[in-house]
């Protein structure tokens, strides 16, 4: 299941009728760090496997989960197109900030640069 659901109810009504076996957790879309394990520990009670998806706030939660092949990141334009610093990447390898918050910085140059004026 990717985009099938995104709340823990969603989650047990897709794993009931044995409709799937893995979920994409999203942190975005799942509630973020305080929604998004409750829509695992939902998964795993049903006995999915769980996939991980997303980026900066993800760095923080997922350490703390048992997950089911380790997504990489989406290739060099995704990288390029981040609108934040403060990501130590290396290769496949990303680093938590350990600044306040999520540690990242937002890019607000980045964010204008693709504004659509109204």
């Amino acid at each position: 299941m990717d985009e099938g659901c995104f709340r823990p109810g969603g989650v047990a009504r897709l794993a009931r009728p044995e409709a799937c076996d893995l979920a994409a957790l999203k942190v975005a879309k799942s509630g973020e760090l305080q929604g998004a394990p409750r829509r695992a520990a939902v998964a795993e009670a049903c006995g999915l496997g769980l996939l991980r998806n997303g980026l900066a706030a993800s760095l923080h939660l997922y350490p703390t989960m048992d997950l089911l092949l380790p997504r990489g990141l989406k290739g060099p334009r995704f990288i390029a197109g981040l609108m934040v610093d403060g990501l130590a990447i290396e290769g496949a390898m990303v680093t938590a900030p350990a600044g306040p918050g999520l540690g990242a910085r937002v890019r607000e140059d980045k964010i204008r640069a693709g504004a659509i004026p109204l």
